[in-house]
C-alpha cells in the first residue's frame, strides 16, 4: 500500500513539475499555438485540472499492478501532438479573419480552443505520468509487478 501511494504521488509530482514549468515559462507564448492573451489562463487550469487527472490515472495503473504498455505511452504523445495540431489549426482559422459573427469568434477561440488547450496540456501530464509509472513498474522485482491482489 505505501508504495502504491509513493508511485501514485510520485508519478503526480514529476507530472506536474513538468506543467508548472509550463505555466511559468510559457514555452508556446507567440507562437500558432495560443492566443496571447488566453495561454496564461489555459496553462493555469492545465496545471489544477491535470493535477487530478494524473493523480487518478497514476492510482489506477498502480492500483491494476500491470505495467504501462510502450504503446500506451506512444497513443498518448500522438493524442497530444493531435491537439496541438487541433490548437495551430483554430488559429490559423481565425487568423486567416473567419470570424463572420462575434459569436463565433467567442465560442471558437474562448470555449473550444480553451479546452482543446487544456485537455492538450494535461495530455501532456498524463504522458509523461504514463512513461513514468512504466519505468517505476519495471524497477519492481517480478514477483511483485505480476501479484494479483
Amino acid at each position: 500500500m505505501k508504495a502504491g501511494l509513493g508511485k501514485v504521488f510520485g508519478t503526480a509530482l514529476i507530472s506536474q513539475i513538468v506543467a508548472l514549468l509550463n505555466a511559468a515559462f510559457q514555452p508556446f507564448q507567440g507562437t500558432i499555438f495560443v492566443f496571447t492573451d488566453w495561454e496564461p489562463v489555459a496553462s493555469r487550469s492545465a496545471v489544477a485540472f491535470g493535477f487530478v487527472v494524473v493523480l487518478v490515472v497514476a492510482a489506477v495503473i498502480t492500483r491494476s499492478n500491470r505495467s504501462v504498455a510502450v504503446r500506451s505511452i506512444i497513443a498518448s504523445g500522438i493524442i497530444t501532438g493531435f491537439l496541438l495540431a487541433a490548437c495551430a489549426g483554430i488559429h490559423f482559422l481565425l487568423a486567416a479573419g473567419f470570424a463572420p459573427t462575434t459569436a463565433f469568434l467567442f465560442w471558437v477561440r474562448d470555449v473550444v480552443w480553451m479546452i482543446v488547450y487544456i485537455v492538450m496540456l494535461i495530455m501532456v501530464g498524463v504522458t509523461v505520468a504514463l512513461a513514468c509509472l512504466s519505468i517505476f513498474n519495471s524497477a519492481a522485482p517480478p514477483s511483485r509487478r505480476n501479484a494479483k491482489t
